[in-house]
């Protein structure tokens, strides 16, 4: 079973913004980084919340408000889940699907040390799926693991 603490080995980066930035900032940290959210935390890096591109549109653009004159902590969203490095990636599906969510922050000890994607997942999940197709078809063809085939 996989854990979250497989995908932040990978992960050299930890991008997060604070509250008092305004929405332009954030965005553009964000844009610069290509990254779809981050989490939004206080000066003891523990997470208060998460700022989004859904919350750039839900709550800035669509209402016409302007980004230079509002606030993240205006406008992220407060309610969150959260993970850990010991959690199971299955978990971690399960809390994505029933919170409607693609990001979560991870903490240890109550402070943020990563950030894990829908993708993250997803690319993993991918990865055991082609070697169990390969172990399959090796067992139905009797053809060795890592033989080529067609």
């Amino acid at each position: 079973m996989h854990k979250v603490s497989e995908i932040l080995d990978h992960h050299t980066d930890n991008y997060y913004v604070q509250a008092d930035w305004s929405v332009r900032q954030a965005a553009r940290y964000m844009a610069e980084r290509n990254i779809g959210a981050a989490a939004v935390v206080n000066t003891d890096m523990q997470v208060i919340g998460m700022f989004s591109e859904r919350d750039v549109l839900q709550r800035v653009i669509s209402p016409g408000l302007n980004p230079d004159e509002l606030t993240v902590g205006e406008v992220m969203t407060r309610d969150i889940v959260h993970t850990h490095p010991d959690e199971s990636l299955d978990i971690c599906s399960y809390k994505m699907n029933e919170r409607r969510c693609r990001h979560l922050p991870v903490l240890e000890n109550g402070r943020l040390v990563g950030m894990i994607s829908m993708r993250d997942i997803l690319e993993i999940q991918l990865r055991d799926f082609a070697q169990e197709n390969e172990h399959l078809r090796a067992y139905v063809h009797l053809v060795p693991p890592g033989y080529p085939t067609r």
